[in-house]
């Protein structure tokens, strides 16, 4: 939309004064009052704050306006990518709301929920660098704002939230101009041109007092309550618009309290006109667990409790105790209590689901993933599920339905605001629609205490109705008392279906074309695999299929556990057909033959290049002395300490990146980055890879989402002999798995110098350094590129440093190759012929295997002559059975 020019309500440029804003925070920070206003800049200024959580607000002065208005703000930015972030208010005293991103026409909100800890968080905002900010210029944000009707005057407020421990540098918020206009209104009725011209009425005409849908509100009153003025019920909640009064407080059947643009004010899965609480049995639309019971209204009525009535419960809630002793054990998901986490990548070996999913993020027992809350222990850190905010899910799918009869959830070690307040467990047939089998609230009624009273406390939940038979099982959770969320551990127990009693569920033999009726063929075998229906059903592989995953092994020696013993117990996963993830099936891999790899081990010499990658660059995936291309990898530490330093960004080891910007003293023409981004040192910055330290926080560049690209141009052509890349200090998953880097002599067309293993978990630590040696020679190139196309799970990427090794040399144009090698056949004898200068000498060198090379005897200092030359010379090594050959000017 253009901007719409109407009555100036105010235009705060702070030329000269400071508008009459007011400057006011709150929170726990370091600084407690941190907009100033800056008289040289004609700004508001916000230098942010760290010791969070902090909340700083600029608030201007009231002023009256019954119609909608518009809001023009001028501003920079620089908050903490993901963490800081701004947003614009509108209410009065302390009644404030903050407008949603669709109340922007220009320039809105740049991220849709912030996740640090203050009063944006879960909420859209400003965030990351402005466009333009670099250089100081501003960008304009226009929002149109729904009509007020407050008697004190409206005011509108500039939000800045900020968390614990880090800020970015310099100016974190500046506003140059705040400009508040109500929309023109032409016939005076009190409602917008821009509004009549959207709803049919005549912006000629005054049209305000009339009654459009006949809900006892007249126009210009659904104006500014900003519901259909067309449309008596606008929610369709079965409540007329005029008494939906939006107080949050329910007087009476006139005066409900409720809003009339949400259908569920309380969000409890009844209609607001469903609610009542003057009924015997009536709940309160405005109030998500009316009676204070930990269960949802809705929930309760689809259970038949009274929502009204505390002592009528969906179902039962008993405290077990605390620690791994009080779970029950042998539950859904391990039935056997010998699930094993030992591989910690992977979900596991020993239970018994077909597979775990999460809505967001990676999913591992690592660390404090997702899945240890099925390891059957509560204790130490790592044994619970942290850190991310809600919302949050976790569904299991099973080989079969179960009814689930009951369940226990335990709390985490960590601070008790961490554990789940509005949660819930679902089911589902198909993985898709999930219906609630119990759910629980605690958000909206402060006289309520937390489910769990104290750390690591194991509660069972029985629902009062017993639910369909599901799959698909979900732990979901979109509140808890904090930022963070966690919790220890989750058991399902319930029962499954099997009329003829030979332990296969009815469903999984009527999938699988057995007899449910008939124990008999429990001992049968229906593929011929050596593998009875039963221990088909109990590995959860086809009793249809010889080889359920087709990797070319048969169920029967695919043995699990992880350990290749022959090839009739391989070890391996029947469901998986690449059980280690290095890029071969698990049926092209055979550890007892010569050059034969492990199908449990992602990388069987422990070269650090996994097994597939090793065979497409026809390398010996057994032999570690053998690598692609002669290419090796070692890990040279973590921290600043294991870096290599004096590289080639900075060869005297004296760059200095404290003043911002590009830094001084570091040795390119020039960085740039993929879509335009900033390349700075300042906090998470590009250039953080280039600082020479390895310690995390703010010295890595982080936290975009692949594909990116990092190029560095050079004074002059430089070949890469090797270089380190070092991992950074958050999650893993924001690792690059699938990388390369690149060369260029102008900047544009890009050539592979080496392609990352394409693996999750080649940095096995955080702040890890690895070394990469090239092993055959690299050109030389102006532009060396680091560019990323895929992470390890997670949305964001993250690289702590990069170090480039190499000497500077001439660019190659392509014409200097070998044009000519042959053997002679008699005489062993090798002939060599090359493009040559006069006045230029060269040499000739030779490797067996491309990672080191020698030179031969009587072939150097050759004096070179104009057009090609040729040299014959012997075998230097007649009993090898390959020889790779290089000529090298050295004269330049």
């Amino acid at each position: 939309l253009a901007p719409l020019r109407a009555a100036v309500l105010a235009d705060a440029d702070f030329n000269s004064s400071d508008g009459g804003f007011l400057s006011e925070s709150h929170g726990t920070g370091n600084l407690t009052e941190p907009w100033t206003y800056s008289d040289t800049t004609g700004t508001w200024d916000n230098p942010g704050s760290e010791g969070g959580p902090n909340n700083h607000t600029l608030t201007s002065p009231a002023f009256n306006s019954g119609l909608r208005l518009q809001v023009t703000l001028v501003h920079r930015y620089f908050f903490e990518a993901e963490w800081d972030g701004g947003a614009l208010q509108v209410g009065s005293e302390e009644n404030f709301i903050t407008l949603p991103t669709s109340a922007f026409t220009s320039n809105g909100y740049s991220f849709a929920s912030l996740v640090g800890n203050h009063d944006l968080t879960g909420k859209p905002g400003w965030n990351g660098k402005s466009a333009g900010y670099d250089t100081g210029a501003y960008v304009t944000s226009v929002a149109i704002v729904p009509a007020q009707a407050v008697p004190t005057g409206i005011q509108i407020r500039i939000l800045g939230g900020w968390d614990e421990g880090y800020r970015e540098t310099g100016v974190n918020w500046q506003i140059d101009r705040v400009l508040i206009e109500s929309l023109p209104d032409t016939d005076g009725d009190g409602m917008d041109d821009l509004y009549e011209d959207a709803n049919g009425f005549d912006k000629n005409v005054t049209d305000g007092t009339g009654e459009a849908d006949a809900d006892g509100l007249s126009n210009v009153l659904e104006y500014v309550k900003t519901t259909n003025p067309k449309k008596a019920d606008t929610d369709d909640d079965g409540l007329n618009d005029k008494v939906e009064t939006g107080t949050g407080t329910y007087a009476t059947v006139t005066d409900t309290g409720t809003n009339p643009l949400i259908s569920d004010t309380d969000g409890d899965g009844l209609l607001d006109g469903q609610e009542n609480p003057g009924l015997a049995n009536g709940s309160d639309p405005n109030i998500l667990d009316t009676d204070g019971d930990y269960f949802p209204d809705g929930f309760e009525v689809a259970s038949s409790s009274n929502p009204k009535d505390p002592a009528s419960l969906a179902g039962t809630i008993e405290v077990l105790g605390t620690g791994t002793e009080s779970l029950l054990g042998h539950d859904l998901t391990d039935r056997d209590n010998d699930g094993d986490d030992a591989a910690a990548a992977g979900q596991g070996t020993g239970f018994d689901w077909v597979r775990v999913t999460r809505g967001a993020g990676a999913l591992t027992f690592e660390g404090e993933g997702a899945l240890s809350v099925f390891d059957n222990r509560l204790g130490a850190g790592t044994d619970k599920w942290c850190c991310d905010g809600a919302p949050q899910t976790l569904t299991v799918e099973f080989v079969a339905p179960a009814v689930i009869t009951h369940f226990t959830v335990s709390s985490g070690n960590d601070a008790s605001d961490r554990n789940p307040n509005n949660w819930g467990i679902y089911g589902s047939s198909d993985g898709i629609t999930f219906a609630p089998i119990m759910v629980f609230s605690g958000t909206n009624n402060a006289e309520l205490q937390p489910l769990w009273s104290d750390f690591l406390q194991v509660i069972k939940f029985t629902p009062k109705v017993t639910p369909p038979a599901y799959r698909f099982i979900r732990y979901a959770v979109t509140a808890t008392g904090g930022t963070s969320h966690q919790i220890g551990e989750i058991e399902f127990f319930g029962t499954v279906s099997d009329s003829d009693g030979d332990g296969m569920p009815d469903v999984y033999e009527d999938e699988h074309g057995l007899n449910k009726n008939s124990a008999a063929d429990k001992n049968t075998d229906l593929d011929g695999d050596s593998l009875s229906n039963f221990d088909e059903f109990s590995k959860g592989t086809d009793p249809r299929k010889t080889d359920t995953d087709a990797d070319g092994l048969p169920d029967n020696v695919e043995t699990g556990g992880g350990t290749y013993s022959s090839a009739t117990a391989t070890g391996t996963n029947p469901l998986v057909a690449d059980t280690d993830g290095d890029g071969l099936p698990d049926g092209q891999e055979n550890p007892k033959l010569a050059n034969g790899s492990d199908p449990n081990a992602l990388d069987t010499d422990l070269d650090l290049f996994p097994d597939g990658y090793e065979v497409t660059a026809q390398s010996n995936p057994s032999d570690p002395a053998s690598t692609p291309y002669g290419h090796k990898i070692e890990d040279l530490g973590t921290g600043t300490g294991a870096l290599l330093s004096s590289d080639l960004t900075d060869p005297e080891n004296d760059g200095d990146g404290s003043g911002g910007g590009a830094g001084l003293n570091f040795n390119w023409v020039n960085v740039t980055r993929s879509n335009g981004g900033a390349v700075v040192f300042d906090g998470e910055g590009a250039l953080g890879v280039f600082d020479n330290e390895a310690s995390g926080g703010a010295s890595k560049w982080c936290c975009d989402g692949a594909p990116q690209d990092l190029t560095v141009e050079f004074p002059a052509a430089v070949s890469l002999t090797h270089f380190t890349i070092t991992s950074g200090n958050d999650e893993p998953g924001r690792d690059p798995s699938v990388w390369s880097i690149l060369g260029s002599n102008d900047g544009t067309t890009f050539t592979p110098i080496f392609q990352g293993p394409g693996i999750i978990g080649l940095w096995t630590a955080r702040d890890q350094v690895l070394k990469f040696t090239l092993g055959p020679p690299v050109p030389a190139y102006k532009f060396i590129r680091y560019a990323v196309t895929a992470t390890s799970g997670l949305a964001s990427h993250q690289i702590d440093e990069i170090e480039y090794f190499g000497t500077a040399g001439a660019v190659s144009d392509g014409t200097f190759t070998v044009s000519s090698l042959t053997r002679n056949a008699a005489t062993g004898e090798i002939t060599l012929t090359w493009p040559s200068s006069a006045g230029k000498t060269y040499k000739i060198s030779q490797s067996q295997d491309l990672t080191g090379f020698t030179d031969i005897t009587g072939q150097t200092g050759l004096a070179g002559v104009a057009g090609s030359m040729t040299r014959t010379f012997a075998n230097p090594v007649p009993a090898a059975q390959k020889l790779f050959f290089r000529v090298t000017e050295t004269t330049p």
